[in-house]
């Protein structure tokens, strides 16, 4: 056990050396491990899929007596740029799912049945607190396909539409393997009716 502090009091200059080169070969070593891991974990081809819970506006009148949820699939790719900003560009088809209204015109009750689907391209700056977690924004462009039915006294008349529309929203994400739990908010419009949706998904990353 003495053998130590005897080489270090003989030969101090070349002991501390030593340490010293040893030091900077380990701290060497874990940056670029760091880096490295980060690479991995930001940059790359990916694929997801989320459940989307859906608040549609109003579209014809105040009472909602249905409404149905929704999902998203999505293709995308991240640009790391360095440790703490990436980029990610993506297509994404959603499943929009749509919303019952009930109403009155003269003595009849009338009903108006909106349904929605939508495929688009998403840009989503991610700003990384560490390697796994980050916190992004979320801006797109998507075709809006809808179909309106409204039904009264017995009659149903159905108008399908499509129409370009911009969606953007914000939300966080946790890296843990090549997957990723991510969860979003994001606000769009369908024809004139405004539609929020809360998104609560997983990606793969290759």
């Amino acid at each position: 056990m003495k053998l130590i502090p005897m080489l270090v009091a003989l030969f101090p200059q070349q002991f501390f050396r030593i340490f010293e080169v040893t030091m900077k070969k380990s701290l060497l070593g874990l940056m670029l491990l760091a880096v490295s891991g980060a690479a991995v974990a930001n940059d790359g081809f990916y694929i997801g899929a989320a459940y989307s819970q859906l608040s549609y506006g109003t579209v014809v009148f105040s009472e909602q007596i249905d409404s149905d949820n929704g999902f998203a699939a999505n293709l995308g790719y991240d640009f790391a740029f360095g440790r703490v900003f990436t980029l990610g560009a993506e297509v994404e088809y959603k499943d929009l799912g749509g919303v019952v209204e009930k109403g009155s015109m003269g003595n009849s009750t009338v009903e108006a049945d909106l349904s929605a689907s939508s495929i688009g391209i998403n840009v989503l700056p991610k700003f990384y607190i560490g390697d796994r977690f980050y916190l992004l924004g979320k801006l797109g462009m998507h075709s809006v396909d809808y179909s309106m039915k409204v039904t009264a006294m017995g009659k149903t008349t159905q108008v399908d539409k499509s129409a370009t529309e911009v969606s953007f929203g914000g939300g966080l994400g946790y890296h843990f393997g090549n997957f990723t739990a991510q969860t979003t908010y994001e606000a769009m419009t369908v024809d004139t009716t405004s539609l929020g949706a809360i998104n609560i998904g997983m990606q793969y990353h290759f």
